[in-house]
Parts: C-alpha cells; sequence; structure tokens
C-alpha cells in the first residue's frame, strides 16, 4: 500500500496489540520513518540515520559503499524499478480494468523462467499459494492491486495509479550480482509488458 498512512496504521495497531515492535517503514515513492516519534515523511530523521552510520563505519576504515557491497555480498544485489504504462482518454479506465481482470483470471505461474509460488490480491483480500493450490485471508486495507511473488524473493506489483491515467508495474529483482539483477529484471519486464500489450490488442 501507497502512502505513509498505511505506516502509520501499522504503528499504532502494533502499540495497541503488543504484537511488534515497529522500527523501520518506507515507501515506494520515498520517505522513511525511523521508530515512532514521527508518523509522516520525515528527511531529517532519516539524515541523522545516514551521518551516525557514516561516521560509525568512518571508524572501521569503512565508506558506506563499502558497508553496501558487503551487505549485497551476503544477502544479493536488489535492484527495483517502476514502469507507468499510459491510459489516457475515455477507455484509459476500462482498459487498466481489463488487464487487472485478465492477471486475475489467468494468473502466471512463471515469468522468464523464475516460478512465481505466490500471488497476492488486495482487492480480494486473499493469499495464493500457487504450489498447494490454497488460498488464505489477509488483513490488508482493499485495493486494486497484484502482487506476484518469486522463489528467490523477487516480485513484482501492478497498480492502477489512484491519480492518474496510469498503470503502474513495480519490479524488485534480486541476484547474485549486480549483471545477473540487472538480466533478470529485463528479461520479468519485457515478458510482463508483452502480455500486457496482447491484452490491449485482445480488448482493442
Amino acid at each position: 500500500m501507497t502512502g505513509f498512512k498505511y505506516i502509520a496504521e501499522l504503528m499504532q495497531k502494533f502499540e495497541e496489540t503488543k504484537e511488534y515492535n515497529f522500527l523501520f517503514g518506507y515507501e515506494e515513492s520515498f520517505g522513511y520513518l525511523a521508530g515512532t516519534f514521527v508518523r509522516d515523511k520525515d528527511a531529517v530523521i532519516a539524515s541523522m540515520l545516514i551521518c551516525e552510520m557514516a561516521a560509525y563505519y568512518k571508524k572501521q576504515g569503512k565508506t558506506l559503499i563499502d558497508v553496501l557491497n558487503e551487505i549485497y555480498d551476503e544477502h544479493g544485489y536488489y535492484i527495483e524499478e517502476t514502469v507507468s504504462l499510459n491510459f489516457s482518454g475515455v477507455t484509459g479506465q476500462s482498459k487498466m480494468k481489463a488487464i487487472m481482470e485478465h492477471f486475475r483470471e489467468n494468473k502466471p505461474s512463471s515469468l522468464a523462467g523464475k516460478k512465481i509460488p505466490t500471488i497476492i490480491d488486495y482487492k480480494l483480500s486473499i493469499s495464493l499459494n500457487l504450489i498447494k493450490g490454497t488460498a488464505e485471508k489477509i488483513n490488508y486495507p482493499k485495493s486494486d492491486v497484484l502482487k506476484f511473488s518469486f522463489e528467490d524473493g523477487s516480485w513484482l506489483v501492478l497498480r492502477p495509479s489512484g491519480t492518474e491515467p496510469k498503470l503502474k508495474v513495480y519490479f524488485s529483482i534480486n541476484g547474485h550480482s549486480r549483471d545477473e539483477s540487472i538480466e533478470s529484471l529485463e528479461k520479468i519486464k519485457s515478458e510482463i509488458l508483452n502480455i500486457i500489450d496482447r491484452i490491449q490488442i485482445n480488448i482493442g
């Protein structure tokens, strides 16, 4: 879910239920929250954390890039990209709706050779396990969003914009190296965009 109101909502929920302790939150359009002191986008806290990290690692003779590369070596290289597809005009909204419904009715089990074991449908409030053939209810705000999760932790999301005539496709892809991640991203992006193009042709 985009919007810091959803992050703040979880903060309050965790405080009330004591189920979790909130540590850090962020959203795709940039902005970070550390702790519960501030409950909206706050560049000051993020800037202070960066300064603290830089000072800490400088004492160890490392730069932030050095540490980032160590994280990549341990956990893999993650690359993210957002593609915005324009659907202006009278038929724009109906085309976006048709594309989303196509993916609900024709769930891909793989893309570019990567298996998709899980699909989350935020509109229907279900998480689908394609391997087991099971569905589990999820407790998130309803929204016309589909998330496809790959076996290796990569994922992509389809979401019609709530403010513009655009269908947004979010990619978060990981691999053992930068080159591997970029190659995987380009393959998955090409395949999903080709599918969307074919859907548009079929619906006119």
